[in-house]
């Protein structure tokens, strides 16, 4: 996960709307459900861990 600097990547109205709610702080934008890769897909941990099937 990389830092992104807010003011690039949101609107300005978006990005005051969020500063209603978060002061300066860190926020963790998910990814959403449907775009998420599973577990050691990345890595390739998942085709190393599983279970072989004859």
């Amino acid at each position: 996960m990389k830092y992104v600097n807010a003011v690039i990547i949101f609107p300005e109205e978006l990005l005051r709307e969020i500063q209603k709610y978060v002061h300066g702080e860190m926020v963790y934008v998910p990814t959403p459900r449907g775009l998420r890769k599973k577990w050691g897909e990345n890595t390739g941990s998942r085709k190393y861990w599983k279970p072989k099937t004859y």
